[in-house]
């Protein structure tokens, strides 16, 4: 009987020992579970943290799409009235020429005052287009020659002009605001290739006369003449 009692102890002791390590268990298990939620409840603010961020960025992009087509609706309609004005401001400065050029054409059987018309009118032709910021490429001749602001369109040999300097203008050129819209059509002067070769042959020639009028001299010794 006592042994049995004892073993009966026993069982209860060993029973009470694994509800203490269940108890731990049970106790550890919900601890994670409550890191679990913990964690899921910071996701979940989280998340909607950055669904609110997504949301600021779409609204964002949305209203800058916005605003970016209506900027290019404005700068379409600047470019449209600003081209328009241009085009006005040219007419308005061409029409006194395109009056004062019918008036001349009406004299051309006086020659002498449809010359004169024709000088006035290419002149204010002229100080329109200065007035609107083109500038002409007119060299000189003599001028060194430019290759950013001059086409040479033929090398003449010469000595009336230093060597690689504007011989002739052929056509002016046309600058605006200092871009080269047209370089100026010049011909360039350049040293006569022959000239020097020309001058050994006529000193050869005149060599060769002066050893042939000798070797006469000397013949006509001989002669007796």
């Amino acid at each position: 009987m006592p042994q049995k009692k004892k073993n009966s102890e026993k069982k209860i002791k060993e029973v009470k020992n694994k509800e203490k390590v269940l108890d731990k268990e049970m106790e550890q298990l919900k601890k994670e579970i409550d890191e679990l939620k913990n964690e899921l409840e910071n996701q979940k603010v989280e998340k909607e943290n950055l669904m609110k961020e997504y949301d600021k960025i779409k609204n964002y992009a949305i209203n800058l799409k916005v605003d970016f087509e209506n900027y290019k609706d404005i700068v379409q309609k600047e470019k449209i009235r600003v081209k328009k004005e241009s085009k006005e401001s040219v007419i308005k400065q061409l029409l006194p020429i395109y009056k004062n050029f019918s008036i001349v054409m009406k004299n051309q059987e006086n020659l002498e005052l449809f010359a004169k018309g024709v000088e006035m009118v290419y002149k204010s032709f002229v100080k329109m287009i200065e007035d609107i910021g083109v500038e002409f490429i007119a060299p000189n001749k003599n001028d060194k020659f430019d290759p950013f602001e001059h086409d040479a369109i033929e090398k003449v040999e010469t000595d009336e002009v230093e060597e690689y300097h504007v011989y002739s203008l052929e056509s002016p050129g046309i600058k605006l605001e200092g871009k080269i819209i047209e370089p100026a059509k010049v011909k360039v002067a350049i040293k006569p290739l022959n000239k020097e070769n020309n001058n050994n042959n006529n000193n050869n020639i005149e060599k060769k006369e002066e050893r042939n009028d000798e070797s006469d001299k000397e013949i006509n010794e001989e002669r007796g003449e």
